[in-house]
């Protein structure tokens, strides 16, 4: 055996360094069968934050690990009765998840480093050793065992959480099922029927929710890269969940402005899939005010285009505390004083790393009270956006008025009027209307200002704007007008809110 300097064997089984910060102090089992070599260890990791306990031989060693936790073992290759090769090998057998580390003198590179590729060791560590090699290795070795446990607790975690959110589905249909089963045949099960879908359906969520963010955890969601009308996809996506908001009271509106590349390279089915997730949490827990999704040029680096994506709500918002952990695995928030309102926690975690996937970022600002709200920047190749497949379109030198109740909504409107160069101002309510009413090429009122008497306010509307200038009814999928009663009135068509832009965009070609 190589011998280090001559020093006084230090016999003690248990030395305990103090830590030298707060980091945690882990537990290391040095092994070798000359006590010189053991001393000159102890030395080495002086002041190194670690517990360290140390055996002459092998069976000494294990003899410890059977009456301690070790985290980690520096072990002599050549030992006599018991080999460092026998040793690790009892280790690797009985304590898998113990970082092995060979010390050695032995020269045959070839021999230890098929003991490293057959997983007996991780590591090794030649003898005369460097202090700074010796503890550099070791503390690479300590890095490589927190990430293992912070996965394994991740992995704890995921199915803990996953068992939370199987359960309650699971344990209705069972529970549905068994008063299934008691009643007589020909009572009315329709009810319970519905119940069962109801529960059947979740549960098919919860597992469709785990596997995507599987997918993503291991890398099996591949990104697709295609054309797709990036408006078109705004657009749809938000009116999916539009008569879910209007059905509460809330107002839903959607920008994306008239310079939008038409045509983008990318993968539309994320993209929705983020924004459906982003929509909906705002939609469930906004219950008055509005919800504002916005798609929007952002600017230009080196050779790609960016696009910055948004969804604004006015909910109670996220408290302080609750922020740092809302894209975590299974978390869910309380919103205020909100209760939660299902989900199984996933849906922003899985959001996150499919935007990382696409080269994005994703973020969110919220303040209780006023609401919050959720973003991501995407990039898309310069060159491959495609250039408009007509002229620009344009109205300049028109005037249209907007009357609407809700300012977001009004501003909305506006911005993506003005995007088309017209002179467009906003009003909360017809009394607001200026006094210059006569000179609009065309006001857009919303159905609810108008109200229940609405043949009354359009008289007045009419009588103050004057006859000829037309008038645009923006109205939501609860509160439908009647197509007859508006033509009596001289009211030729409305606009469904949200608001499309290509709907809007036939519209003013038609009436102005």
């Amino acid at each position: 055996m190589e011998q280090s300097q001559k020093n006084t064997p230090n016999n003690s089984k248990n030395t305990f360094f103090p830590p030298a910060n707060k980091r945690e102090c882990r537990h290391i089992l040095l092994v070798d069968d000359d006590p010189d070599i053991l001393s000159a260890l102890l030395r080495s990791f002086r002041d190194n934050g670690n517990k360290f306990l140390s055996a002459g031989s092998g069976r000494e060693a294990l003899d410890i690990m059977e009456k301690n936790h070790v985290d980690l073992v520096i072990s002599d290759l050549r030992m006599p009765h018991m080999s460092g090769s026998e040793f690790l090998t009892h280790v690797k057998g009985r304590w898998p998840k113990t970082i092995r580390i060979l010390l050695t003198g032995y020269v045959d590179l070839d021999d230890i480093q098929n003991m490293i590729n057959t997983g007996l060791a991780h590591r090794f560590v030649t003898k005369p050793w460097d202090i700074a090699d010796l503890r550099h290795t070791v503390e690479l070795a300590l890095q490589d065992l927190s990430a293992d446990e912070e996965s394994e607790h991740s992995k704890v975690e995921l199915l803990a959480g996953l068992s939370h959110e199987l359960k309650n589905p699971v344990s209705a249909i069972v529970g549905i099922t068994k008063v299934l089963n008691t009643l007589k045949p020909g009572a009315n099960h329709s009810a319970y029927i519905r119940m069962l879908d109801g529960s059947g359906r979740a549960l098919l969520n919860v597992v469709n929710d785990f596997l995507h963010f599987s997918q993503v955890e291991t890398g099996k969601m591949p990104v697709q890269s295609a054309d797709f009308d990036l408006r078109e996809v705004v657009e749809e996506t938000t009116e999916l969940l539009a008569v879910q908001a209007q059905a509460k009271g809330v107002e839903m509106a959607c920008f994306v402005p008239s310079h939008m590349p038409p045509t983008v390279k990318g993968d539309a089915a994320r993209i929705k899939q983020v924004l459906l997730n982003f929509i909906n949490n705002a939609v469930k827990f906004t219950d008055s005010g509005e919800v504002v999704v916005k798609a929007e040029p952002q600017f230009e680096m080196d050779s790609v285009f960016w696009v910055h994506f948004s969804v604004t709500d006015t909910g109670p918002g996220i408290s302080q505390e609750e922020q740092a952990w809302l894209f975590n695995p299974f978390y869910q928030a309380t919103h205020g004083t909100k209760q939660i309102k299902g989900g199984t926690g996933l849906g922003l975690a899985i959001s996150k790393r499919i935007i990382e996937s696409m080269g994005g970022h994703v973020g969110f600002s919220s303040q209780e009270g006023v609401g919050s709200e959720f973003w991501f920047e995407l990039p898309f190749d310069k060159q491959i956006l495609n250039p408009p497949a007509e002229p620009k379109i344009a109205f300049p030198n028109k005037k249209v008025l907007v009357v609407e109740e809700n300012k977001s909504v009004g501003k909305t409107t506006t911005a993506l009027l003005k995007s088309l160069e017209i002179e467009a101002t906003e009003a909360s309510d017809t009394s607001d209307i200026p006094s210059n009413a006569a000179s609009w090429d065309l006001v857009i009122v919303d159905n609810k200002i108008l109200g229940t008497n609405w043949q009354d306010k359009i008289h007045q509307l009419k009588e103050k704007i004057g006859q000829s200038i037309p008038v645009l009814i923006t109205t939501t999928h609860t509160t439908p007008l009647d197509p007859d009663m508006l033509h009596k009135e001289g009211i030729k068509n409305t606009l469904m809110k949200p608001v499309r832009y290509a709907v809007l965009l036939e519209h003013l070609k038609d009436i102005l």
